[in-house]
């Protein structure tokens, strides 16, 4: 699961319109099927009609070409009665790009005046699809494909947080913002993922369930001081749903770094 679902739904957060992008969506549907689990009841009859796409709380709307201004108003119409057992429904439009003007225009009522019980939930392989009005409602989650991430400067967000751990968070910080030009956002979910392995060795002891796995020598140096390392992965996830929210940057990677040289003093 996203790590801005995943501390979205562990903090009682999650935002009523989500624009979900991903390049290859085909595992996109098992992901909103597992959060709309988690939202709308785990247990086995539930989750079982959830994956059936039988759920009455759980409704999917899609086009082969485009998805009609009829479907959006059918949509709308049927998100409008009060969940049927629960307490949460979920709308999800797939392939929102879709959607023609007049389409994207009759959504954006409910996008503006969702009901306190629901949940809408678009997703699009890219978002310059979708008109700014629909944006600006929608908190973006972006997906990354596994050569992106592969692709990510893991070995200066590590080099970072030794510096952090070494040298305190300022120098760090000028470093940062006067070297190249970097993407906060991914070094900040990276640096969420390597505090979580932190956390994961400090309980465990195993190497096996890292994500770093080559990292272990890093790892093992720094979880000897017993810090909170899990409340550090979620402050992590916090500052990174900011940046999605287009909270300043610079303040943010000051905030983080000097909460991290904090608890480890």
């Amino acid at each position: 699961m996203h790590p801005l679902i995943e501390y979205a739904l562990k903090n009682h957060t999650l935002s009523h319109a989500i624009l979900f992008v991903a390049k290859g969506e085909g595992f996109l549907e098992s992901e909103i099927k597992e959060i709309a689990t988690v939202l709308l009841g785990s247990d086995k009859e539930s989750a079982t009609r959830i994956m059936e796409q039988q759920h009455p709380d759980f409704l999917i709307t899609r086009g082969e070409k485009i998805i009609s201004i009829d479907a959006i108003r059918e949509g709308q119409k049927e998100m409008s009665a009060p969940p049927t057992g629960g307490v949460k429904r979920i709308w999800w439009i797939d392939g929102a790009q879709k959607l023609r003007t007049e389409g994207q225009n009759a959504l954006l009522k409910i996008l503006e005046e969702p009901p306190e019980y629901l949940h809408i939930f678009l997703s699009v392989p890219w978002e310059n699809t979708l008109l700014p009005t629909i944006l600006s409602r929608c908190q973006l989650v972006r997906y990354e494909s596994r050569g992106e991430i592969e692709k990510r400067d893991v070995d200066f967000v590590f080099d970072m947080l030794k510096n952090v751990f070494e040298q305190g968070p300022f120098e760090v910080m000028k470093a940062f913002v006067g070297g190249k030009d970097r993407s906060l956002l991914e070094d900040i979910f990276i640096m969420s993922e390597i505090l979580r392995d932190f956390a994961v060795y400090e309980c465990t002891g195993q190497q096996n369930l890292l994500k770093y796995p080559k990292k272990i020598d890093m790892i093992k140096k720094y979880t000897k001081r017993n810090k909170n390392y899990e409340r550090l992965v979620f402050e992590c996830l916090r500052v990174a749903e900011g940046l999605e929210r287009n909270v300043n940057g610079e303040l943010s990677l000051e905030h983080i770094l000097l909460t991290i040289w904090e608890e480890i003093q």
